[in-house]
């Protein structure tokens, strides 16, 4: 009986150490490497609900550098609202935005 709960029990161990390296590997390779850079834009279109009982509104802002950035706020922009986003280089996975400003 003691051998029968072995094998389960061992590959159960194996299985959550190759998830915390899965996961170890891809914040390693995923992280940002550069300093941040301001990147200025404007809102695309008003700010919409996300739903009729909602507080928080979703917005898309083109930048400067031709990214389209969607990101959620709860207060209700308009079109030309002015908007600033932190890019950072990834280590091998594209550009990193984050909000950082938005006038009021």
């Amino acid at each position: 009986m003691a051998n029968a709960k072995a094998p389960w029990f061992s590959r159960s161990i194996y299985i959550g150490a190759s998830a915390v390296a899965i996961v170890g590997l891809g914040v390693y390779f995923n992280a940002p490497i550069s300093p941040s850079t301001q990147v200025g834009g404007n809102l695309e279109g008003n700010c919409v609900p996300r739903g009729k009982q909602s507080n928080m509104f979703d917005c898309t802002a083109k930048l400067v550098d031709g990214s389209y950035q969607p990101f959620r706020h709860t207060r209700p922009f308009t079109r030309g609202t002015a908007v600033t986003f932190e890019r950072r280089e990834r280590r091998y996975f594209g550009r990193h935005y984050q909000l950082a400003h938005v006038a009021p």
